[in-house]
């Protein structure tokens, strides 16, 4: 498997270090399991609550037009986004080019986020109203039973 690894420190005095650990533990789970590391792509200094960050975005640039990696390894969901809607979008957009999201502290993240992405898929869809209980709440609220 081709795994391309997402690495982000939004903390700009701690950043060399966190983006050594966070490698560090990228790599280990990659080896671990025989994937190959295809591609490294680091967002310092930047917050997690904005998708406008280069790293993440040439990742996902790279993902759709090229659909060479089958998966994109974090050490936490938290490093690709700290807003759930972006998480979620993320998640659908690396998943409908074919990659997994896979983190190496939250080993059901891929599980939670295809549930979240269900459910925000489902609550996008507006309940479509029977033209009876439709009619009959019209003539509740003009007063007429």
């Amino acid at each position: 498997m081709r795994c391309g690894l997402y690495i982000r420190s939004a903390r700009p005095h701690h950043v060399h270090h966190e983006q050594e650990c966070q490698r560090g533990a990228l790599v280990r789970y990659a080896d671990d399991r025989g994937w190959t590391v295809a591609g490294e792509y680091v967002d310092a200094g930047l917050p997690g609550t904005s998708l406008d960050r280069p790293a993440l975005n040439a990742l996902l640039e790279r993902i759709e037009r090229r659909a060479d990696l089958d998966a994109v390894l974090v050490h936490d969901l938290d490093r690709l986004s700290r807003d759930p809607y972006h998480l979620i979008g993320l998640y659908r957009r690396l998943v409908a080019c074919g990659a997994e999201v896979v983190s190496v502290t939250q080993p059901d993240a891929a599980q939670l986020l295809h549930a979240l992405a269900a459910l925000r898929h489902a609550g996008e869809r507006r309940p479509r109203r029977l033209p009876v209980v439709s009619h009959r709440a019209d003539r509740i609220w003009e007063g007429r039973r």
